[in-house]
């Protein structure tokens, strides 16, 4: 083979890019064409796409993973940052290059994070498709051009030349002081949500980018429409951005903008021009900044959300239950792979704060109620008081023979909390299916419901402790969780005996997503009762109160061994432990687990199905 033959080459760079998508969990299947494709079987990649360009194999390989981080992955892990993006892009299309200059920004903080091994790559190849002297670029897209050089090299601004833009820099460093803020809304935070780090980086830098964008225009003999002053479409003051000063779907989106336009009309009078006009007005130029600064070769956003949700529905692709680049070697010392895990974790427990919310009021009704004061008698006699103590009387009658002046002969009335040692602590046994037929969107669900359940137990479980502190009791209550997942066999993810910590959310994170493997649900059934210390492997009571022992089941229907399932659910029942179980998509569960059996049609369902038996048992 001739020193020319660039084959040797070729076959590297489709090595890496292959690996590039299994690291991320994205399948692809590398090709000598230009054009990337999402078809059935996952994304055909065009490596000529990167040869075109000048990129070379590791070049090609880190730009292919931020590629591949900011479409499809975005697309099926953050499908409410995705949403929220196409909604604006959809009411104000001018926006279109300062929200592909942010989401690539961001995108690049959060890979370099968890793959810190692409960092001089990735910034080489972003650096190349910056024009190298942006005064070329009308005043808002070198704004949005230096929202992404920022994010590589924080001596970007050096490149830039007109007064205005640098004005409108320097305002946004100066005003707040020597912090870097464009720096802090761009990095990954754990205990920000995707969405709400795309809103704060918006309240920051639109302001500047529709001020230069006005100016552009009027250069050339056209103004916008209510400049900056318009609050419908205006995303100035940063109080007023919130998630409902976004669209969440197209349908909202248009009726916003429908609004938005009438009201328009009413203000400008004379002037018709509006925001779609205004993109057409800088139409070319945009188009050019989007095939070179942040220039993709992946297919269409709208049609890409779209089929990457489906695809990942039918794979069942994990939603973060696959290790990043270096998480083998790491996540056991806390390395950037499991950061990652539990950032995206915490994201979505965010996006579910409802839900968990829902069944931690249940159990607030509960403490509320045991430490509500009520009327009773004192414990004691007393020589005064409100009530006649009729088991003190022969005492009184002995004591008044005596010669005793007061004797105790009465009650008072105090009031005192509603303390119980028969209702109220509770043990929880969560038992999730994870075979092969439990994937996609039952695998989701299933994974949403666990994370309800246990965050909102652990959560009432600290509004236990703040209640005895408070009211200066014990109240005689507490919640232990169990969590279990079965396949061919089951694995205790979580412990009765084991509070809920970051170790926990990571593996319950990964464990429900990673569907294989047959249903035994029998083995889960018996790891239940060995937690429940149905077996002698565990105290049931272990601090003297009296508890109830509540266990669900939740599967897609099908079992190894059905009698074998029997036996142990018989096992469970007549040792008192109240088995509840949930069928997704089948009656098989609902009938076998019957009296306290149900069953759901959308798994989507499955977080409310599992709240709806806590308020059943606790009454």
């Amino acid at each position: 083979m001739s020193a020319a033959d660039p084959l040797p080459g070729r076959r590297s760079m489709a090595a890496e890019l292959s690996a590039v998508g299994a690291i991320l969990g994205i399948p692809v299947v590398v090709g000598e064409h230009d054009d990337w494709e999402l078809g059935a079987h996952g994304l055909r990649v065009g490596e000529g796409w990167y040869l075109r360009r000048g990129h070379g194999t590791r070049e090609a390989a880190a730009l292919a993973a931020l590629q591949l981080w900011e479409g499809p992955r975005a697309a099926v892990r953050f499908p409410a940052r995705e949403r929220r993006r196409r909604a604006l892009e959809g009411s104000r299309p001018e926006l279109a290059p300062l929200l592909g200059a942010v989401t690539r920004a961001q995108s690049i903080a959060e890979i370099l994070t968890s793959m810190p091994g692409l960092n001089d790559q990735l910034r080489t190849a972003v650096q190349r498709s910056l024009p190298s002297d942006l005064s070329t670029l009308p005043r808002h897209l070198q704004w949005a051009a230096l929202v992404l050089a920022h994010g590589v090299d924080r001596a970007a601004i050096g490149t830039v030349e007109d007064r205005s833009v640098l004005e409108e820099w320097r305002l946004l460093h100066d005003a707040r002081g020597p912090l870097d803020p464009l720096r802090r809304v761009l990095a990954p935070n754990p205990e920000v949500s995707p969405l709400r780090r795309l809103e704060r980086s918006l309240a920051l830098l639109l302001p500047s980018y529709e001020r230069l964008l006005e100016r552009d225009a009027a250069e050339l003999g056209r103004t916008v429409l209510g400049g900056s002053d318009r609050a419908e479409l205006s995303l100035h003051a940063e109080d007023r951005l919130g998630s409902d000063d976004f669209a969440p779907s197209d349908e909202l989106s248009e009726e916003h903008m429908s609004e938005s336009e009438d009201d328009d009309a009413q203000e400008v009078g004379e002037s018709d021009h509006t925001a779609p006009e205004l993109a057409e007005l800088f139409a070319s130029e945009h188009e050019r900044f989007a095939e070179t600064v942040i220039s993709t070769p992946i297919p269409e956003a709208s049609r890409l959300f779209d089929a990457a949700v489906r695809f990942a529905e039918t794979l069942g692709i994990p939603d973060d239950g696959r290790p990043e680049l270096g998480e083998a070697s790491s996540a056991g010392n806390g390395g950037s792979g499991a950061v990652t895990i539990l950032a995206d974790y915490r994201s979505r427990a965010e996006e579910l704060a409802e839900a968990i919310d829902g069944v931690r009021a249940l159990w607030g009704r509960v403490i509320s109620h045991r430490i509500a004061p009520r009327r009773t008698r004192s414990r004691s006699p007393l020589a005064e008081g409100d009530e006649l103590a009729t088991e003190s009387l022969a005492s009184t009658v002995a004591d008044t023979l005596a010669g005793e002046r007061q004797p105790d002969a009465f009650h008072r009335r105090v009031v005192r909390p509603r303390l119980t040692r028969n209702a109220g602590s509770t043990d929880y046994v969560l038992m999730i299916d994870r075979s092969a037929s439990m994937s996609g969107v039952a695998a989701e669900s299933a994974a949403d419901a666990v994370l309800v359940m246990i965050e909102a137990f652990a959560a009432a479980e600290r509004d236990i402790v703040h209640a005895e502190r408070v009211a200066g009791i014990d109240l005689e209550l507490d919640i232990r969780t169990c969590l279990i997942v079965f396949d061919a066999e089951a694995v205790v993810l979580k412990p009765l005996s084991q509070g809920l910590d970051d170790s926990v959310r990571r593996r319950m994170h990964g464990e429900v997503r990673s569907p294989s493997g047959s249903t035994n649900d029998a083995a889960a059934l018996r790891a239940a009762a060995d937690q429940l210390g149905i077996g002698g492997t565990a105290s049931p009571g272990a601090n003297g109160v009296s508890r109830r022992r509540i266990a669900i089941l939740v599967s897609d229907g099908g079992s190894n061994d059905v009698l074998a399932a029997e036996r142990e659910l018989r096992r469970l029942r007549a040792a008192g432990v109240q088995v509840h179980g949930v069928g997704v998509g089948t009656e098989d569960i609902a009938l076998r687990y019957a009296p306290d059996g149900a069953s759901i049609t959308d798994a989507r369902e499955l977080p409310l199905a599992l709240t709806r038996i806590v308020e059943q048992e606790l009454g």
